[in-house]
């Protein structure tokens, strides 16, 4: 009888722990939408006020390139991590948590004093961006069927270029008038919302458009599962592609604005 009680209390004490959710596949989409903009503008509001930096700093191009640098090395380096940890635990903590950390890394930047301190900033930016960027997409999978997924990830990856031109634009004229520190507080504090936004969207669980069961921890992918990727040549072909354009583009981003304004 009281073992019946007990598994009756654990039943009933689940749901009160979870976190309530709000709307339905198109509200999640709009949040993570808002997230991804609120990202490029960010990664490109840096760019916009370069020549403030390099001079408020006194560092040449090299030094500004090992800015840039910094976020993207730990970008690469965490991503995977994410990955892992999103297939283990809860998403929407996971993307929370990252877009908090990048919203505070955000505005930390705007108090940065010399070189050390913005390259802390940026480097922890790395971060908290590839804890969101890993996961968001996954997330918009499992939300949406496939016949509408497509649609669903076009608009989600319609920020990037929004966002870079907007980044670009709001970055270069908040700096012109009230100095390169600004932008990042700009960029920065919305972020804090969205981060709360993230934790109330639907998690449908993995593989649920595909009509896939929750996977339990004995199903979960092991590192085997994860190897077998780079026997299909299409995803090495893909990746490597991908990876090859974001060296040029990244190099473009970090220095094409330091270029037309000296």
């Amino acid at each position: 009888m009281s073992s019946s009680a007990s598994g009756s209390a654990g039943v009933t004490s689940t749901p009160a722990r979870r976190i309530p959710t709000i709307g339905g596949p198109h509200f999640a989409l709009a949040v993570l939408f808002g997230m991804n903009l609120l990202n490029y503008i960010d990664r490109y509001s840096f760019f916009a006020v370069g020549v403030g930096i390099k001079k408020s700093f006194d560092i040449d191009d090299f030094w500004y390139s090992v800015l840039g640098v910094a976020f993207m090395v730990v970008y690469t380096v965490v991503s995977p991590v994410m990955g892992w940890l999103g297939d283990r635990y809860d998403r929407r903590r996971l993307l929370a948590w990252g877009v908090a950390l990048w919203s505070v890394a955000t505005v930390g930047s705007a108090f940065s004093f010399d070189f050390y301190h913005m390259f802390f900033w940026r480097s922890l930016l790395g971060v908290g961006e590839a804890s969101y960027g890993v996961i968001a997409p996954t997330l918009i999978s499992d939300l949406f069927p496939v016949e509408k997924r497509g649609k669903a990830m076009g608009i989600y990856y319609l920020a990037l270029p929004l966002g870079g031109a907007l980044g670009y634009a709001l970055g270069g004229w908040i700096g012109d008038h009230w100095g390169w520190s600004r932008a990042f507080l700009v960029v920065g504090i919305p972020g804090l919302l969205a981060a709360v936004l993230g934790l109330l969207i639907h998690d449908p669980g993995r593989g649920a458009s595909e009509g896939v069961q929750p996977a339990g921890a004995a199903e979960r992918p092991r590192m085997i599962d994860y190897l077998r990727l780079f026997k299909i040549p299409t995803y090495v072909l893909n990746t490597v592609g991908m990876a090859a354009v974001t060296f040029a583009t990244g190099a473009y981003a970090v220095h094409g604005a330091n270029f037309y304004q000296t």
